[in-house]
């Protein structure tokens, strides 16, 4: 998945796959719980793959699931 969005912050960027978590993002709305990410990274861990991630603040976000066969 690609964005085009506010990219996240390096110092952020270790928090992601964390349970309930929900950076700031300065003046735009966050909704969810903060569950997303934390049960797709559980979920292709299970499914011995992994999920991949590069951002750039101001620029937008990449993310890769990758599974193993």
């Amino acid at each position: 998945m690609r964005d085009t969005g506010i990219g996240i912050k390096p110092e952020d960027q270790t928090k992601l796959f964390n349970a309930f978590a929900r950076l700031e993002s300065g003046t735009h709305r966050r909704e969810g719980t903060g569950l997303g990410l934390h049960l797709s990274q559980k979920l292709a861990t299970l499914l011995d793959g992994q999920i991949t991630f590069q951002s750039d603040p101001g620029k937008g976000s990449i993310l890769a699931v990758k599974l193993s066969r």
